[in-house]
């Protein structure tokens, strides 16, 4: 197995010392940029499936919020702790949806603590601190810009990191007792249920997890955690199905068997999503056929080179297993629901939240090579040039997505001062399809409860963006 040698303070280079506050620097690069982006192109107010969460706010106004609510589905999928969060922020801020702008900014936040607290043994002291920028320019990247600024998106956050971190403390299994084990196996589940309940693909959390709990030994007490870790995510999906309505035209099975080329393709091009173009669906499975083959190959080299030498293998490389599962878990499961909605919804911006996690795999495994996986000078040499180009590719992607941040804010700004006319479907048509009730319903509502940018009925409505 990988030991990281970490050169002594005295000993090391004063490159080696500026390494680690340069990393940090440059790590912090796209968290202010997010901020600015935000800053700058937010429209505060509610947009297409926002509305429904008005009958969810008037209620508990009104004190005949019932509870149950919160389990129903929104669109095809279980929002429970996202409905709460909401909530909450909506008691206090009437609606107002900056403060759920900047929660999404420090959910985001929390996905890239996990991140680093997962690899810091490699980081720590070696060269490859240098994926710290990397990893915050992949889990701050503009190129998911529809999550950043529809604020309903925070439940792709939310979601991400319950994963993550479900995953990383799966990941310190085996390096303990016991007890300590199955703790960490307690909190691991917990953490997963919470990503099940915050949006479908949570459920790709359990298969990774089980990655993780059989990768990193097969002692009887690992075999029975993750017997364990089966019948929860059994009980967990069965929970999820029961009474859940599907909105696909079809049958999932009757797609599965009518369409499997589509799905596959669909897949392919929700992967290679992050660096290209959300028009060049092409170019999306291109990328995403051969990031996912070379990924996977790499990392199924670096297990089998890792349990022949050691017997075990490194908790980094199974992580990067596991998160390359989870997105290939994701891209599945999206395929198998959306497939009918056509190709350009898998280069959807807000699928990249998620498709992101095989680029995170990918840094894993280099800053693994970094840290002395790999064995050579050249070995070392080719997984610091797979990381610059990855990083290039990813800043590119980032800046493409300033247009479509514009274009949203041009596209919205001027339908929200239309909610105070009413006048113009047209334009009302860009916040909700069904302007009827958009006038009859909705807009009462919010009006009567001082919600959104009704706050302060009268005032200018600059004031409220």
């Amino acid at each position: 197995m990988l030991e990281i040698t970490q050169v002594p303070a005295g000993e090391r280079s004063a490159a080696q010392r500026w390494l680690a506050p340069a990393c940090v620097l440059m790590a912090a690069v796209p968290l202010a940029v997010v901020i600015t982006a935000i800053a700058r192109y937010f429209v505060n107010v509610p947009f297409y499936e926002q509305w429904w969460l008005i009958r969810l706010f008037a209620d508990d106004r009104e004190g005949r919020l019932d509870w149950r609510i919160f389990w129903d589905q929104l669109g095809d999928h279980r929002v429970v702790l996202p409905r709460v969060v909401m909530l909450l922020l909506a008691r206090v801020f009437h609606y107002n949806l900056w403060p759920e702008a900047w929660f999404s900014v420090g959910l985001a936040c929390g996905i890239l603590a996990v991140l680093v607290w997962l690899a810091w043994p490699l980081m720590r002291g070696s060269v490859a601190m240098v994926a710290l920028p990397v990893l915050s320019l992949i889990v701050f990247s503009l190129s998911q810009w529809e999550n950043w600024v529809w604020t309903l998106q925070l439940m792709f956050f939310m979601t991400l990191l319950f994963a993550v971190a479900s995953l990383a403390v799966l990941a310190r299994n085996g390096r303990g007792t016991a007890a300590q084990d199955w703790r960490r196996l307690a909190v691991a589940t917990v953490l997963a249920v919470g990503a099940s309940t915050s949006f479908s693909t949570g459920l790709a959390t359990w298969p990774a997890g089980l990655v993780i709990l059989l990768g990193l030994g097969r002692q009887r007490r690992d075999l029975a955690r993750g017997a364990v870790w089966i019948a929860a995510a059994v009980g967990m999906a069965v929970a999820y199905k029961y009474g859940l309505r599907y909105s696909p035209t079809r049958p999932l099975t009757e797609t599965l068997m009518a369409m499997p080329h589509r799905l596959i393709y669909y897949a392919l091009a929700y992967l290679g999503a992050p660096l290209v173009p959300s028009a060049w669906h092409r170019a999306g499975a291109a990328v995403g056929v051969a990031t996912l083959l070379g990924t996977a190959g790499w990392l199924a080299f670096l297990w089998r080179r890792e349990a022949r030498c050691a017997g075990a293998v490194a908790p980094a490389i199974v992580s990067a297993v596991a998160l390359v599962v989870f997105a290939v878990t994701a891209a599945a499961m999206t395929a198998l629901g959306r497939v009918e909605h056509g190709i350009g919804q898998a280069m959807s911006p807000r699928y990249v939240t998620f498709s992101h996690t095989l680029y995170l795999a990918l840094v894993l495994a280099l800053a693994w090579c970094l840290a002395g996986g790999a064995r050579s000078r050249a070995g070392r040499l080719g997984a610091a040039t797979a990381l610059a180009m990855l990083t290039l590719a990813l800043a590119a992607a980032s800046a493409r997505s300033v247009e479509g941040l514009r274009w949203r804010r041009a596209y919205i700004a001027e339908a929200r001062d239309e909610l105070f006319r009413l006048q113009d479907d047209q334009l009302l048509r860009r916040l909700y399809v069904d302007t009827r009730q958009l006038r009859e319903e909705f807009i009462p509502l919010a009006r009567r409860h001082g919600l959104s940018i009704f706050r302060h009925e009268g005032g200018s409505i600059t004031k409220h963006n």
